[in-house]
């Protein structure tokens, strides 16, 4: 009877009782005295209701299934893409899960490998990027504008940096002081606007300046003068994280610092005389480039220094074979 039952299950919900009927009737040799005339009379009599009934069961029309639009097919596939993001996080605005250590690694050295060029290092962001730690997000960002700028392949257009520039902007708080910086730097030498992620940078740099060595502070000092984005404390900040490190410095990194002030706008008087103090001994260490950009800084800024400027043009007479016009 438990395997009559079982077939049961998967019948109409009506036809249980006639079919548990029709068990007992049929297993009625099996007791130990047959039934009178009039119970087996009765027995048929349940078992032929229970056959009609069957009958006009099976004789009902089944009811159509219902035709799934396309449409119908579309919002479902939406639906589906929805919970994926949600999934992931890139739809509620929290970072998405990163990818294991061993993968990071793995995809840090084909961004950073001999053949990687802009376009693939895009393409590699582009299947992949939303598994990417703050490193190689920022690392991303470097190469492609290094190589773009290097090989003169203008990204400033291209969506996937627009897109690269978010993703920086939700892992802000994870990098470190060299990722803000190489971040800031990329996106100011790729000449892509990202207003609210230098923002962000400058907000996250403020409470952590002591960390900033001076390559740090020359290249996100130099990005946020080239972007034009207004950031005055974090200046002021830099001015004075700067300061006590300049002998740090190497020439390129004394020459953008000085013009990123400059170009700012930002006075800090105290910070020119400590770099001309720092540059006058070490003129040997300039190339043209550093020249140009140290003098232009102090004549924009109105910071006299007439003892750099005379040395300044002595140096540059010896070399005038490595000027440009």
């Amino acid at each position: 009877e438990r395997g009559f039952c079982a077939w049961g299950k998967v019948c109409h919900v009506r036809e249980k009782t006639v079919l548990r009927e029709m068990w007992r009737s049929l297993t009625w040799r099996k007791r130990s005295s047959p039934p009178s005339r009039l119970e087996h009379g009765r027995r048929d009599e349940r078992f032929e209701g229970g056959r009609d009934q069957r009958r006009e069961h099976a004789s009902r029309p089944l009811a159509a299934s219902p035709r799934r639009s396309r449409r119908d097919g579309d919002e479902r596939r939406a639906r589906s893409r929805s919970r994926s993001r949600d999934r992931d996080g890139s739809r509620k605005g929290s970072p998405p899960q990163e990818a294991p250590m061993r993968q990071q690694i793995a995809w840090g050295k084909q961004i950073a490998g001999r053949d990687a060029t802009v376009q693939s290092n895009l393409r590699l962001f582009e299947t992949h990027g939303r598994h990417f730690n703050a490193r190689n997000l920022s690392t991303t960002a470097h190469r492609v504008a290094k190589l773009g700028t290097k090989r003169k392949e203008r990204v400033m257009n291209d969506s996937r940096m627009r897109d690269l520039a978010a993703f920086c902007l939700r892992r802000v708080s994870d990098h470190d002081t060299q990722g803000l910086a190489n971040v800031a730097w990329a996106f100011a030498t790729a000449r892509v606007e990202a207003p609210e992620l230098f923002d962000a940078i400058a907000a996250a740099a403020l409470p952590r300046l002591g960390e900033f060595n001076s390559q740090d502070i020359a290249n996100t000092a130099w990005a946020f003068a080239k972007v034009g984005v207004e950031a005055p404390e974090l200046f002021d900040a830099f001015a004075a994280a700067a300061h006590p490190q300049l002998d740090r410095f190497n020439s390129q990194s004394l020459a953008n610092t000085a013009w990123a002030f400059a170009t700012a706008g930002v006075k800090a008087p105290k910070l020119f005389d400590a770099i001309a103090a720092t540059a006058l001994p070490r003129l040997g260490e300039f190339n043209s480039q550093d020249f140009a950009n140290t003098t232009w800084a102090f004549a924009t800024a109105s910071v006299r220094a007439l003892e750099l400027f005379d040395a300044v043009v002595a140096a540059a007479l010896r070399r005038l074979g490595e000027f440009n016009s």
